[in-house]
């Protein structure tokens, strides 16, 4: 048996374990037992969630050795089919949408605070104090007009304004993006 047959092997019995199956017989598990905690059922689906991508890897050995990372760059086709969103968003929504591209293609992340202080640096955005002191950033006349927007949005706490980057924005932060992704 491979070390990926193994893996596969002691995944199938993961699997077993997190559906309240008993791996050795089939049968279900009794109601009160441990097995059956909600806890520990999503415990056994994240393990075998780790089981199974090792085993798409090639095994433990291949799982381990890390792959060079190309630089980010984007093409046309991938920034309006996986990045850009026609809705504004947040700066955090935009930055998760580059790094799942930059994993999938096996390239370097860019850090949302490298975006956020060219921003800063390019006069797009500026800090201001609230009342209450509290420091937020916000788009300046610049940053407005590239398309980065506040929204008056409510939480538990109260309202407060949230900026948020439209379509022009998040195109303008990707045709720049020389200007800050620096490795």
């Amino acid at each position: 048996m491979t070390e990926t047959e193994k893996i596969a092997y002691a995944k199938s019995f993961i699997d077993k374990l997190a559906e309240g199956i008993n791996p050795l017989d089939g049968t279900p598990v009794p109601e009160g037992d441990l097995v059956n905690n909600v806890r520990i059922s999503r415990c056994f689906y994240y393990v075998s969630d780790i089981l199974r991508r090792i085993c798409e890897k090639g095994g433990v050995d291949m799982a381990r050795r890390p792959t060079a990372r190309t630089p980010f760059t984007l093409t046309e086709e991938i920034a309006e089919n996986e990045v850009l969103s026609e809705n504004p968003v947040t700066i955090s929504v935009f930055a998760r949408r580059m790094r799942y591209v930059a994993d999938e293609y096996n390239m370097r992340r860019i850090p949302i605070n490298a975006i956020v202080n060219w921003l800063l640096t390019i006069e797009a955005l500026t800090f201001v104090t609230h009342e209450d002191g509290k420091r937020a950033k916000v788009p300046t006349e610049k940053g407005m007009e590239l398309g980065i927007i506040l929204k008056r949005r409510m939480s538990s706490f109260g309202e407060y304004d949230q900026v948020q980057y439209t379509i022009e924005a998040q195109r303008f932060i990707i045709d720049n993006l020389s200007a800050f992704a620096t490795y």
